[in-house]
């Protein structure tokens, strides 16, 4: 046993879980503990139901404390991957457990299931188990209630922790603030706000905190005037969490808190005697943004930058700077000038950065005056801030007077200060162009602090990008020739943003001298810059140098080189090029590799040689993955250009390389390449591929004779690939079953299908799945009963991916599968452990059920709605809403009704669907009698898209409309109004022409609301008619009965009166 325990991946097999399954049900409880010591051991991918009952039997009460520990512990480890009904269940009856350590347990596998285990039982036991007597089982239960409650919380859970806040502990009101704020928005309903308002009188302080939390987390719904009103309240709390707290909501809310009362109480909260809440107030007031920038807020938040907390100071300078982006108002901007005269030199900084922030808007004279005069302070980092706030202002910042000053500030005692500048003067850009700043920065170049020359070099290729003159060149070229190589190096950065402006001869001659420069790096400059400048310098003494650099002795130069040579090798592919960029290929740093296959990319059609392609095959199993990636984008870039016949020439050629890989990668090339124009030289060759030695050359020779697709399917390769299939190689049968698949298409033999179905009794799953896929793709003329019936056992192969394939292989059969075996099976699957063959199995019944579906499979689906899995039931719902008219039964309407009672929402949604379905086609009034009651008893919430949807096609229905009686109109009418329904999507006259043709006076009050909904105007005319005007024009009606006219107007003064106006009748007086 030990030594299976350690081959942890045994644990997926079928063999292995089944002989794990006989231990655990051994009546020793060695062996037991034992089985499940070993389990634990494993990672177990998908547990099948048997294995999770085996473990699920071991929580029986008549067990020992110790089995029932590790089975809880098992449980856990495997829980999400294990979300079943019965898990649940077990779970939650563990949780009554005498011993806590299993309590403990049971409470962490449900928190590990997560929202799957959001169901009111599970909430409810675990809003219990907050009271138990062991501190352990608290702590994990309310852990689990915070991972489980979110997304899919349903309106029972938010009601069982609503009431929750109730509870005489103090541990259960607090977890239940804690689940209520992660659920967020959902649970902004007014009773939740309410309580939570509550807890916010709560004796205990951390369960104020935490209602003052929830309420934040449920965001701008729970944003009522009284519950801002008890927040900003709660700034007044004794316990500083509370008061931090508050901030943080009404700082979450922004906008919404932007009262005065509000402003003034989180101004009073900065003077709070605890960091937390005047940092939380700073945060608030950034927040709120625009209508918080009063002289006295801004004054306030520059006095937090004094404070002696780190985070008060970061947060008041985030507000400073959130608020005047948002409002720079002339109160604004003088208050910051204001500040810049302060004494505190602090203060001094963040009101230069804050006027950075305003940027346009502070580029006035008088605002650009005082950022000039407090490049003179004394304090350092005033000026740098001085020096940001002119940059952040742009080029309108960009005066003489202005460059003169950040000249001045290049020759700062302080390294941010000349840092700053240089920032500043490249992003100034044109405007800075001058032969004096240009020469400043190159200076610059030489500074004794990196971050400076690391500035001034950016700056450099700012402006020189921007303003490429003959007066910056001449300078750059002069920085050429410069004893520092720091100044050398940024000079040909400068020149590559040139680019073909920097074309000329000087300055070819210069960056070619500096191939032979001492430093390095001003080699690898001179390369990339030859490069940039592009074709222009495509002459033979560049290129030539270019290759001399590849043999230079640093590997930055060598790449420096390959970039260069990949700028211009269009031009530039000579057989010496093309040499020296394959030698390079073999180069000891990656780097190099890497541009050489990217140079060789950009090689011609007419010079992409054999000995190029095999060099990238090559290349494809370079040790560094980045160099494989390159030459595949190298090899597909070539292929593009080339038309390709010395290419595909190229690629067959290498088939007979004497490595085996790049063989098999020539057999992937050739089938990418060549597809639909795939030559009889190709086809031969790739022929030749299918009895190499080597087991991945033969099943890269399929995979490319699949793409080739119809155009490969003569004779010889129909029996080069049958034979395939009894390759010793498993992948090599299986990609033998997906070409067949694809190359005979609809014109499969028998010899074919025949072949297909033997591979479907592989030993190995693989083959199995290639098999499925082949037949899925000549399923038109593969749908034998023999066929069917290899995919119906295929549908409970042990490998999940073959049932997969097995369902979509069916559903492309289509009806001539609507079988009640068939149909049954898929059913089946839909509680299959994979999802995905759920899903393929819901695809597949959906395809297969339509106009062909017979009454028996009809009884069969609505058999599948009362089944316990709740993915069966809902691809039932999926497949009846297909069927449509067919399945208008009243036992088929009454049982997707009942479907989804009690049950998850999506099972719900998916019952509305189909009724919608089958009602738009059935025209029955029993459809609408049945839903109006589902309405009034609850599970159709009408919240949902998909209940709107049902709800309104079944009322578009004016045939079951009109056989309604009275006491249903009534309810309906009810229900339409106190469940909100728009009306919109009805026809105008729908309700009218049901009124009138009916002449029952209980539809008049839908005539009124309808077309109060709709904007429509009704009007009784002199001679008793009704003119109804909507936004298509005139309808008129007639009344033959004078009460069905008086039973309208009551109806629509009923309406006005109780909806306040609304809808006008009048009476024409003519």
């Amino acid at each position: 046993m030990e030594s299976i325990s350690r081959a942890t991946s045994l644990g997926n097999t079928a063999i292995i879980q089944k002989a794990l399954v006989h231990l655990l049900q051994s009546e020793n409880e060695q062996t037991q503990n034992c089985a499940l010591q070993i389990i634990s051991n494993f990672t177990i991918i998908e547990p099948p139901p048997h294995f999770l009952s085996a473990i699920l039997a071991l929580l029986r009460p008549d067990n020992s404390r110790d089995l029932k520990e590790r089975a809880c512990n098992l449980l856990g480890k495997i829980a999400e991957k294990a979300v079943t009904d019965e898990v649940i269940t077990a779970l939650i009856n563990a949780l009554q457990n005498q011993h806590s350590w299993i309590r403990k347990k049971a409470c962490e596998a449900l928190g590990k299931i997560g929202e799957k285990a959001a169901t009111t039982e599970a909430i409810t036991a675990l809003l219990n188990a907050l009271q138990d007597q062991d501190e352990w089982v608290i702590c994990e239960a309310n852990e689990a209630l915070q991972k489980i409650v979110g997304k899919a919380a349903t309106n029972e859970v938010i009601t069982a922790l609503r009431n929750a806040l109730q509870h005489e502990l103090s541990e259960v009101r607090g977890s239940a603030c804690e689940a209520l704020g992660n659920i967020g928005e959902k649970a902004a309903t007014n009773e939740v706000v309410t309580a939570l308002l509550n807890a916010l009188q709560d004796k205990a302080s951390w369960i104020r905190t935490k209602a003052c939390e929830a309420l934040g987390k449920i965001g701008e719904k729970a944003a009522t005037n009284e519950v801002i009103t008890a927040l900003r309240n709660a700034l007044r709390d004794q316990d500083y969490r509370v008061r931090s707290g508050a901030c943080d909501f009404l700082g979450n809310i922004g906008e919404k808190a932007a009262t005065n009362e509000v402003v003034t109480a989180l101004l009073n909260a900065l003077r709070d005697q605890d960091y937390h809440v005047r940092s939380g107030a700073c945060e608030a007031l950034g927040k709120i943004g625009e209508k918080a920038a009063t002289n006295e807020a801004i004054t306030a938040l520059l006095n937090a930058l004094q404070d002696q907390y780190s985070s008060v100071i970061e947060r008041a300078g985030e507000a400073l700077q959130n608020i005047v982006r948002k409002a720079a108002t002339n109160k604004v901007i003088s208050a910051l000038l204001n500040a810049l005269r302060d004494q505190d030199s602090w203060i001094r900084g963040k009101a230069s950065e804050a006027l950075g922030e305003i940027r346009e808007k502070a580029a006035t004279n008088e605002v650009i005056s005082a950022l000039l005069n407090t490049l003179q302070d004394q304090d350092w980092r005033v000026r740098t801030g001085a020096c940001k706030a002119l940059g952040e202002i742009g080029e309108k910042a960009a005066t003489n007077e202005v460059i003169s000053a950040l000249l001045n500030a290049l020759r700062d005692q302080d390294y941010h200060v000349r840092s700053g500048a240089c920032e500043v003067l490249g992003k100034v850009g044109e405007k800075a162009a001058t032969n004096e700043v240009i020469t400043a920065l190159r200076n610059a170049l030489q500074d004794q602090d990196s971050n400076v020359i690391w500035r001034a070099g950016e700056a450099l290729q700012n402006i020189v990008g921007k303003a490429a003159t003959n007066e910056v060149i001449s300078a750059l070229l002069n920085a050429l020739r410069d004893q520092d190589y720091h100044v050398r190096w940024v000079a040909h950065k400068a020149l590559r943003e040139v680019g073909e402006k920097a074309a000329k001869n000087e300055v070819i001659s210069a960056l070619l001298n500096a191939l032979q420069d001492q430093d390095w790096r001003v080699r690898t400059g001179a390369c990339k810059a030859l490069g940039e400048i592009g074709e222009k310098a495509a002459t033979n003494e560049i290129i030539c140098a270019l290759l001399n650099a590849l043999r230079d002795q640093h590997s930055n130069v060598r790449s420096g080189a390959c970039g260069g040579l990949r700028k211009i090798v269009g031009k530039a592919a000579t057989n010496e090029v093309i040499s020296a960029l394959l030698n390079a290929l073999q180069d000891e740093l990656y780097e190099v590799r890497e541009r050489a296959c990217e140079a060789l990319g950009k090689i011609s059609e007419n010079v992409a040689t054999n000995g190029v392609i095999t060099a990238l095959l090559n290349a494809r199993h370079d040790q560094e993955s980045s160099v494989q990636y390159k030459a595949y984008a190298a090899l597909r870039e070539i292929d593009e250009k080339a038309a390709a016949n010395d290419v595909i020439s190229g690629l067959v050629n290498a088939l007979q390389d004497q490595d085996e890989w790049v063989r098999t990668d020539a057999c992937e090339a050739l089938g990418k390449i060549v597809g639909k124009a795939a030559t009889n030289d190709v086809i031969s060759a790739l022929l030749n591929a299918l009895r190499d030695e080597h087991s991945n050359v033969r099943w890269g020779a399929c995979v490319a004779l699949g793409k080739i697709g119809e155009k490969a399917a003569t004779n010889e390769v129909i029996s080069a690939l049958l034979n395939a299939l009894q390759d010793q190689d498993e992948w090599v049968r299986k990609n033998a079953c997906e070409a067949l698949g694809k190359i005979v298409g609809k014109a499969a033999t028998n010899d074919v299908i025949s072949a297909l179905l033997n591979a479907l009794r592989d030993e190995h799953s693989s083959v199995r799945y290639g098999a499925c896929g082949g037949l899925r793709k000549i399923v038109g003329k593969a749908a034998t009963d023999e066929v069917i019936t290899a995919l119906l056992n295929a549908l409970r192969d042990e490998s999940y991916e073959v049932r997969e394939r097995a369902c979509e292989a069916l559903g492309n059969i289509g009806e001539k599968a609507a079988t009640i075996e068939v149909v049954t099976a898929l059913l089946n699957a839909l509680q299959d452990e994979s999802y995905e063959v759920t899903k393929r199995a819901c695809e597949a019944l959906q395809n297969i059920v339509g106009k062909a579906a017979t009454n028996e499979v009809i009884t069969a689906l609505r058999n599948a709605l009362r089944n316990q899995d709740y993915r069966v039931r809902s691809g039932a719902c999926d497949a009846l809403g297909n069927i449509g008219e067919k399945a208008a039964t009243n036992e088929v309407v009454t049982a997707l009704l009942n479907a989804p009672r009690g049950q998850v929402s999506w099972i719900k949604r998916n019952a509305s669907q189909a009724l919608g379905k089958i009602g738009e086609r059935a025209k029955m009034s029993i459809v609408i009698c049945n839903v109006v009651t589902a309405i009034n008893d609850g599970w159709m919430d009408m919240n949902g898209m998909e209940e709107r949807d049902c709800f309104e096609r079944t009322i578009s229905s004016y045939l079951g409309m009109k056989e309604l009686e009275t006491a249903m109109i009534k309810k309906l009418y009810l229900c339409v109004m106190h469940k909100n329904v728009r009306l919109n999507d009805i026809a105008s006259d729908h309700f009218m022409t049901l009124f009138l043709e009916t002449e029952n006076v209980a539809w008049a009050p839908f005539v009124a609301y309808g077309a109060l909904l709709q904007g429509n105007a009704i009007t009784i005319t002199e001679k008793n008619g009704i003119r109804m005007c909507d936004s298509k024009g005139v309808l008129e009606f007639s009344i033959r009965r004078h009460e069905l006219l008086d039973s309208l107007v009551e109806a629509c003064r009923d309406l006005k009166s109780s909806l306040m106006g609304g809808l006008l009748v009048a009476v024409e007086q003519r």
